[in-house]
């Protein structure tokens, strides 16, 4: 509690300083274009201008800063204040202009004659009548996800009908001060509220009506005598620009104010059985914390606690610390929020799985031997890369490979998520396959890549039937020696035939015996024959005879 309250003063001290850096900067700009300015200093005169307010009931108090009689109390049964119209607060569709006032609104509204008590108004009772600008506060006659909250319009009359409102996404927390801000600019309204934008909307006013009038401004009560306001209110300043977001945050950081304090942290999270301290990084707002390598992290509780009182939502779901379980397998995303809805954080909550010292990590996942009956040669255990290499014979089906191998105790293969059984498993290894092996608790990981290839053959017998190559064919309908038949290990091989003056008559990528001269003529021509088991291509003539 004395970090977080040495911390707030820190932030005082910065933000006096910035303020006063920006006030140097800022001050001429806060004057340019500000056309009424009521400070509250023993009444509520015009600075700007000449057109002072005029005050009904409404008692002077203290300010935000502790001034007395620097504000101005008002009852919610009659109390008011009135500031007659004046051109220079009256402001077109296509005006741009900034309102600025600070309130501090009671937590019980004394006239609920309707569902909003006024802040401001320029307006009267009259539907016909357009308004530039109004300033309310939603009262307990609405529901809670809009109770609480300042709203801000205009209007341009009945005849248009377009009535841009604005209901600020922030609750006002009652009997405390706040600023608000009501900023047109262009085609776009935003409402602020203690220098944060807190709703914006397109403006939708019309230039075939009108937002001015005649009427006078009412501080506290809406024209004719209803929707009174219980409160207090100060510092009503009107421009007739829209300010910047920098000049509306050097207003709200005057002297040194820094607003309420929503911030809340978490100060501990914790799940059964973890093997570390949680790590809580309050900058980068992340948790993270370890458990047994073997733990099931799909389904766990955690107890956490924060600074101040929050709502804590994973997704939609309200968590109640040791309640709500969460599958924390990939990182967890925790929302704190307060009941106003002024405060909103998003943490990052990571949950590793111990990890093993290295030694153990190599014991539990290399393979102490690895083979595949009929291959040739012996296996290439790389345990550095993690790949296997073997070489099998050329002929050799590779679709359908069983592989015997031996693993340390404990440790268990998989492929994909299917465990592996040595010497009873098969696999098509007719492409690289992945293989990831585990110890039982599935605690160490490493991953391996089995590479089964051919071996070219070592020796071709071309006089054996297996490689027969005939050198003529006879293809004239005797059924005798009608196509080009080749050998049975060199079936499927790629062949071109080609004429003699080099030119390709005939080619397939896998040749099953069915090329007979077809539209071709008698005479001398050429094959060049490459497989998969022959490093060379074999090259030869053949004769077409018919």
């Amino acid at each position: 509690m004395l970090f977080k309250s040495n911390k707030r003063l820190l932030i005082i001290f910065i933000i006096t300083l910035l303020s006063f850096i920006q006030f140097c900067g800022t001050a001429q700009n806060l004057s340019n274009g500000r056309v009424a300015h009521y400070p509250v200093i023993g009444n509520f005169n015009d600075v700007v201008g000449n057109n002072n307010g005029i005050v009904y009931g409404a008692s002077l108090v203290e300010d935000r800063f502790g001034n007395p009689n620097s504000a101005y109390q008002l009852d919610g049964i009659d109390d008011y204040i009135r500031i007659l119209h004046h051109a220079n607060i009256n402001f077109a569709y296509n005006e741009d202009f900034t309102i600025s006032i600070w309130v501090k609104l009671a937590a019980s509204q004394n006239d609920l004659r309707g569902n909003n008590n006024d802040v401001i108004r320029k307006w009267n009772t009259l539907k016909s009548s357009g308004y530039p600008y109004a300033i309310g506060y939603r009262n307990s006659l609405w529901p809670d996800e809009r109770l609480n909250k300042i709203y801000s319009a205009r209007y341009d009359s009945e005849v248009c009908s377009n009535n841009p409102s604005i209901t600020n996404n922030c609750k006002i927390t009652t009997e405390f001060w706040h600023h608000i801000i009501f900023k047109k600019q262009g085609e776009v309204i935003t409402s602020y509220q203690d220098g944060v934008i807190k709703g914006t909307i397109n403006d939708g006013t019309s230039s075939s009506c009108t937002t001015e009038n005649t009427n006078d401004v009412t501080i506290g009560q809406r024209g004719t005598s209803l929707r009174y306001l219980t409160g207090a209110i100060d510092d009503l300043m009107f421009y007739n620009r829209a300010l910047t977001e920098n000049e509306i945050l050097t207003i709200f950081h005057e002297n040194g104010w820094v607003g309420e304090d929503f911030e809340s942290e978490f100060t501990s999270f914790n799940i059964q059985g973890q093997t570390n301290q949680t790590i809580i990084n309050n900058v980068n707002h992340t948790i993270s914390l370890e458990l047994p390598c073997y733990t099931d992290l799909s389904s766990l509780i955690a107890q956490f606690n924060t600074s101040k009182e929050s709502i804590i939502t994973v997704g939609n779901e309200t968590q109640i610390s040791g309640e709500n379980t969460n599958d924390f397998t990939i990182p967890l995303i925790y929302t704190i929020k307060n009941d106003l809805y002024c405060f909103i954080q998003d943490w990052t909550v990571i949950v590793n799985l111990e990890i093993n010292s290295q030694d153990e990590k190599t014991v539990a996942t290399s393979f102490i031997n690895f083979n595949i009956p009929d291959q040739v040669g012996t296996t290439n255990i790389n345990n550095i890369d993690h790949i296997i290499e073997i070489q099998m014979p050329c002929y050799s089906d590779l679709t359908n490979l069983i592989a015997n191998y031996e693993l340390h105790d404990g440790t268990i293969a998989l492929l994909e998520d299917t465990e592996q059984f040595s010497g009873i498993t098969s696999n098509d290894f007719s492409t690289p396959i992945i293989l990831s092996l585990h110890n039982n608790q599935k605690c160490t990981l490493s991953i391996w890549q089995i590479l089964v290839t051919y071996k070219n053959e070592a020796f071709i017998d071309f006089q054996s039937k297996s490689y027969f190559i005939p050198n003529v064919i006879t293809p004239n309908s005797d059924l005798l020696n009608e196509e080009f038949v080749i050998g049975e290990k060199l079936i499927g091989s790629n062949i071109t035939i080609l004429n003699r003056y080099g030119k390709p008559v005939f080619e397939s990528s896998h040749y099953y015996n069915n090329f007979n001269g077809e539209n071709l003529s008698s005479g001398a021509y050429y094959y060049i024959i490459r497989n998969k088991c022959i490093q060379d291509p074999i090259i030869g003539s053949l004769q077409i005879i018919k």
